[in-house]
């Protein structure tokens, strides 16, 4: 077994004991002793063999983030003999497709933990793996307490629904005593050393990706390599910030490292966060590192903030994957007081191949990456197994224990990789007299200019080498007109260099790098392009690849003419202040404003909700005045109500809102807005200008934030985060933002807006390139309403319909089947289809509140007003396009059955920003989870199925209803009859005291239903009335009280007619709601059976928004009572004045405390009309039913109905802490005040 892994690690974990650690930083408490360790591998290797049937040889695909999870699982893997394939978690469909595909991977192991499961794209690999009918498990460490002491505990859960092989009902959490460990090591540990253990790909520079299969006997030689070069012990730390699906992360940061006995950091979200590092190298004693070097630059850049007094002291940093400039690597040292240890590494040859030593070993080269280790290395004739002379450039290439056998499925491949026993490597370099190996580029990127070959190493080195050059990447560039290739360089400078930047200007710098370059290279190899920029384009593992670079600048084509200009600009942007042309006939220019607001336009936006301010108010302005069609700007009194409104936008409209804020605080302040909209699954997109790149690093520039990182790092807010370094790339920016903030489960998505970016400009005609049909925005059709849902989402709704039949089996053969409809039916527009399916079936349903009004209050099938009824005695309940999260108590008793089967069909959840924090959480007790592209198709597919299989349950004269639903509609009648008795007897309570009686919520809630449901007119509202009108009326409400009596009282008459606090609970939201909703483009009633029994009326109807709200709420927008009228909006606010938060004072409690407030109060008697009234709109008061009615009257017998603010007096004693919350809150209550 020595030649195994196995055989390597699992005595070292023996022997090790509690004296070396793992310790998986993203969960509290998740630390395992490395005897601890070994004994969770076991575990997950029985349950690998027993229950999921892996054997010797099967390919065990990993989509999970670097973890406690994935540690246990690839050592599990290769234990067993399996081969282990990672993968990396942010791939697309296509690339896991190919990947499973190619490796014929027979199982996929992912994340159980629900933050991990979202960080991750796992729930596409789980679709995908479906199709090749691989058996899926969810895999998750548990952290829990024994004791006094945490002790991470191995759970593993398989969902029934999705796996091809031996399913399980419920998880199966299996922990191996160590008395039973020897007899199960010796029967699942079966590797042997020819047993391929580890399958990667290159990176696929020439076509597709190859795979590499790696064998036990090389991984094993690969461990020896990097303990023994590095002289590893078990006192050594590492802290591990390379991915672990590359071979980098894995072999020499995680597997050296237990081989040798030591111990293992993996940081918060499994990735490299600068601002974390030295802190957790501090606290956890790290003793190395291993990285590519643009984590290098990222830590030498930050390190005058970050270690002002000098790091924690390191015995070596490594560094490999990419090329490590001599200067940046001299810097390194000087700077962290280490000795850098460059290496070189590469899959085949199952990482690493060569390395500088350490200090007492010998001298280290900067610009080589040291002598071979573990291999031998050879410096060969291109294309012949002849050795050149110590100097002379030829390929590399190698032979060793670690070097892979050859290619899979690859003969061709292979072919050409091996020359008489050698593998040939691809890289071009020399070797001097002692043995140090100098790369000098790729052989595919040797750059010919006519005729001359250079090396981009060679010219990297020679540009970097300026002292004002932090990296440089040089690439050839076309030149079709002269030498068919130039020589173009990507460059970013140092601090030092952006300060002289904005001192000097760009033309000086240029000049400066290239004279600098003369002096260091041959007059042709001096670039003659060159690029400056502040960020280079990386690899998901953070490696520079040259190809990537050259495609990134040379996006405009061929580098034309003058190679005398050394500016990347050419042709390109320019900076400006002004778009109108010259008095010498230049062509126009089109400043960053007016391009980004066509943009926006192209996409179909009509609307920007915001605050303008700098750099951003320009936007705003082209957006009304050069947008055609124009876009109005609708200026808020805050960034985070303009967030709220842009993201109710989207949910009523069908396409993502749209919100602008300046930067720093505007931005920040917009956030909750976007976690609202991320939580409700509503569409938009968040626009923020940023501080000026070039000032970033001179100190605090104007309102400087890290905005772009806490977009991305904050979990729950964003789906995703991104920044627009350039005019250029603008276009595909906000399409894919547009696209993200749309597909699957929809949410918000940033989009950072640069100062500098903003004041460039583009030539007109370039700007009419990137915006013409054929260009990013050509899959784009403006849209809104119904049309824009149905079309919006991907088409991939139609690859689970084995699921959708298993759900439809479980709910045709129930005898209490109940559907709960979600905030996604509404926002999808799904109101006709739904309800199609609910007839066809006869299957009640109730709604989530903002998922009112899909169905009319008068439908046989809508039984909310039996909710609880209908909730607790279902025994199969299906969540269509909601969660069963707190709302609906997680599915648990006693709101719902114990026996009730529970059942989802809703959109995926696409991975949000956020790393992954707290403990492993539990997952809602679902026997079905069907996770869809399109809830439209999903919805039509389980109707027509239904259809097929069981045929319609309407009979032609209507419903012959079950008796499931006779006593549903029966509770739901009595509860009516009993809620009008108590607002009977509220009223009669009233008249007996002459209406002077404090008025309760009831009455005033039903009061002002009545009046409402006038407005809407017709036989819409369930009741017969008087009036003719027919208004479109939606609902807004908020509060404690207000917001749960109202729910029940308030009736909802159209779809998408009712918006609230929603999932995530958000206070603050009624004024700016009100706003969306009045703005809303299209107020159209769609045609429809389902209401009254009869095609709806169509046509444009008269718009009104009802705001009901509690006083606490309303302070949290009340400013925008001045958006309100600035608009004209035809917005009528309610605010329930109970004078505090859950209820105010009375003066027998003021006397008890001496007329001290409690924390819940308010000023008392606060007249809230005077904040309408003092914007021009219209304020009322009133204090009892009579005049509650008299001042609606008022208020809705114009039309257009105009603003109006009226101040409700509530008793102050007639509602309850927390509202329906109350179970929320600590067991204990605090004592009394």
């Amino acid at each position: 077994m020595q030649d195994t892994v196995a055989g390597v690690l699992v005595p070292q974990f023996l022997q090790r004991g509690a004296k070396s650690f793992v310790v998986d930083l993203t969960k509290e408490g998740c630390q395992a002793t490395l005897s601890e360790l070994e004994l969770h591998v076991l575990s997950l290797a029985k349950v690998l063999v027993d229950d999921l049937g892996v054997k010797r040889g099967d390919v065990v695909s990993l989509v999970l983030p670097n973890s406690m999870e994935f540690l246990v699982s690839f050592l599990a893997v290769t234990f067993v003999g399996a081969m282990a394939a990672p993968l990396n978690f942010n791939y697309k469909k296509e690339d896991y497709h190919f990947y499973m595909e190619d490796s014929n991977s027979k199982f996929l192991l992912t994340p159980a933990d629900a933050e991990a499961f979202k960080q991750s794209s796992s729930s596409i690999a789980e679709q995908v793996a479906k199709g090749f009918n691989m058996t899926v498990a969810r895999i998750a460490v548990d952290v829990q307490k024994k004791t006094s002491q945490k002790k991470a505990q191995l759970c593993i859960r398989v969902d029934p629904v999705i796996f091809a092989s031996k399913k399980r009902d419920t998880p199966k959490a299996i922990a191996v005593k160590p008395s039973e460990a020897d007899s199960l090591r010796r029967r699942l540990y079966a590797a042997t050393p020819d047993d391929p253990s580890l399958l990667l790909h290159t990176s696929g520079t020439t076509g597709k990706p190859k795979g590499v299969p790696l064998r036990q006997r090389n991984l094993c030689a690969t461990m020896a390599t990097i303990v023994g070069s590095y002289e590893l012990t078990a006192s050594d730390t590492t802290y591990l910030v390379m991915p672990l699906f590359h071979v980098h992360g894995l072999m020499a940061a995680l597997m050296g490292t237990l081989a040798s006995g030591g111990s293992v950091v993996i940081p918060v979200g499994g990735k490299f966060s600068a601002s974390h590092f030295w802190e957790d190298v501090k606290r956890w004693k790290a003793s190395w590192y291993t990285a590519v070097p643009t984590i290098h630059q990222v830590l030498l850049k930050r390190a005058s903030t970050d270690v002002p007094n000098g790091p924690p002291k390191l015995r070596f940093i490594r560094s490999c994957s990419s090329p490590l400039a001599a200067p940046v690597l001299e810097r390194l040292e000087k700077t962290f007081k280490a000795p850098v240890l460059e290496a070189y590494g590469m899959s085949e040859a199952c990482h690493q191949m060569s390395t500088n030593p350490l200090p007492h070993r010998g001298p280290r080269k900067p610009g080589t990456v040291g002598v071979a280790t573990g291999v031998q290395i050879a410096v060969m004739r291109m294309g012949t197994a002849e050795k050149l002379p110590a100097g002379e450039v030829g390929e590399v290439c190698i032979q060793g224990p670690n070097v892979t056998d050859g290619y899979l499925n690859r003969p061709d491949a292979n072919k050409e990789a091996f020359i008489g026993g050698w593998f040939r490597t691809g890289d071009l370099g020399s070797m001097d007299k002692e043995g140090f190996l100098t790369l000098t580029g790729r052989l595919k990127e040797m750059i010919n200019r006519g005729g001359e070959k250079i090396s981009p190493v060679e010219v990297d080195n020679g540009v970097s080498s300026h002292p004002l050059v932090n990296e440089a990447v040089a690439f050839g560039a076309p030149d079709p007109d002269k030498y068919g290739e130039i020589v173009a360089c990507a460059v970013v400078l140092t601090n030092e260099g952006k300060q002289a930047l904005q001192r000097e200007g760009q033309e000086a710098i240029e000049k400066q790098i290239i004279n600098h370059a003369k002096e260091k290279l041959a007059s042709f190899k001096v670039p003659a392009l060159l690029f400056l920029s502040d960020t280079l384009p990386k690899t998901p593992t953070g490696k520079v690849q040259r190809r990537m670079v050259a495609a990134h600048f040379l996006k405009g084509g061929a580098a034309k003419g003058n190679e005398k200009s050394a500016s990347g600009k050419k042709g390109g942007e320019k900076e400006t202040a002004s778009s109108s042309a010259s008095s010498s006939g230049q062509e126009k220019e089109v400043p960053a404003a007016e391009f980004i607001a066509r943009c926006l336009c192209a996409l179909g936006v009509r609307k920007l909700f915001g605050i303008v301010g700098i750099p951003v108010t320009e936007i705003a302005t082209a957006g009304e005045t050069l947008a055609d069609p124009p876009i109005k700007f609708v200026g808020f009194r805050n960034e985070q109500a303009a967030a709220y409104a842009a993201g109710a936008s989207g949910f009523l409209e069908g396409i993502p809102g749209v919100c602008l804020t300046v930067s720093g605080p505007g931005n920040t302040n917009a956030l909750t807005g976007c976690a609202n909209a991320t939580t409700n699954g509503w569409p938009m997109v968040l626009l923020s200008g940023s501080a000026d790149r070039k000032e970033v690093s001179k100190g605090a520039a104007f309102q400087e934030l890290e905005q772009l990182p806490i977009a991305r790092s904050t979990k729950g807010i964003f789906k995703a985060a991104m920044q627009a370094e350039s005019l250029q790339i603008l276009p595909s920016i906000l399409f894919d933002a547009f696209r993200l903030a749309k597909r699957g489960r929809p949410g918000a998505v940033y989009v950072d807006l640069p100062a500098d970016v903003l004041r460039h400009s583009l030539p007109s005609q370039t700007a009419a390139r990137l915006l013409e049909p054929s260009s990013v925005f050509s899959s784009v059709k403006t849209v809104t309403g119904g049309e824009a849902a149905a079309a919006a989402g991907t088409t991939r709704g139609g690859e689970t319909p084995a699921q959708l039949e298993a759900v439809l089996n479980v709910l045709a053969h129930a005898r209490r089947p109940l559907l709960i409809l979600g905030d996604a039916v509404a926002g999808n527009f799904l109101e006709d289809a739904v309800t199609r399916f609910l007839e066809g079936m006869q299957i009640p349903c109730v709604t989530t509140p903002q998922a009112k009004g899909l169905l009319p209050e008068t439908h046989p099938l809508n039984v909310n007003a039996a909710r609880s009824t209908a909730l607790g005695s279902a025994d199969a309940v299906l969540f269509l396009g909601c969660d069963p999260n707190w709302q609906f108590r997680f599915g648990e008793p006693p709101l719902f059955a114990k026996s009730a089967t529970l059942l989802r069909v809703h959109l995926i959840d696409f991975p949000s920003g956020g790393d992954a924090s707290g403990a492993a959480r539990q997952r809602p007790r679902l026997s079905a989870d069907v996770q869809v592209d399109c809830l439209r198709t999903a919805v039509e597919q389980l109707r027509q199925k239904a259809l097929s299989a069981f045929g319609s349950k309407e009979s032609a004269d209507g419903f012959e209803a079950t008796a499931w639903v006779k006593k549903l509609r029966e509770k739901a009648t009595a509860n009516k009859l009993k809620q009008q008795s108590k607002i009977e007897s509220q009223r009669e309570r009233e008249k007996d005291h002459n209406f002077r009686t404090p008025l309760p919520f009831h009455l005033a809630l039903f009061t002002i239903d009545e009046a409402v449901r006038k407005v809407v007119g017709g036989d819409r509202g369930g009741r017969h009335l008087v009036s003719d009108r027919q208004a479109h009326v939606t609902l807004v409400s908020e509060g404690a009280n207000t917001l749960d009596i109202g729910r029940v009282i308030l009736g909802v008459h159209e779809p998408r007619g009712r918006l609230d606090s929603g999932a995530l609970g958000t206070m603050g939201v009624g004024l700016p709601y009100c706003i969306a909703a009045a703005l809303a483009s299209s107020f159209e009633v769609q045609e429809s059976s389902i209401h009254a029994g009869r095609p709806r009326d169509s046509g444009r109807h008269e718009p009104v928004v009802v705001a009901v709200v509690g006083d606490s709420a309303f302070g949290f927008s009340g400013m925008e009572c001045e958006t309100v009228c600035r608009l004209g909006l035809p917005v009528v606010i309610f605010v329930m004045n109970n004078g505090g938060v859950y209820g105010g004072e009375t003066l027998e409690g003021l006397k008890e405390r001496g007329g001290r407030l409690k924390p819940t109060s308010f000023v008392p008697g606060a007249a809230y009309e005077d904040v309408m009234r003092a914007f021009g709109g219209r304020g009322f008061v009133a204090k009892n039913s009579l005049e509650l009615a008299e001042v609606c009257s008022k208020v809705f017998s114009e039309s257009p109905v105009r603003p109006s603010l009226v101040n409700v007096i509530i008793d102050p004693q007639d509602g309850k802490e927390s509202g329906n919350l109350g179970h929320l809150n600590p067991a204990t209550p605090a004592s009394k005040l």
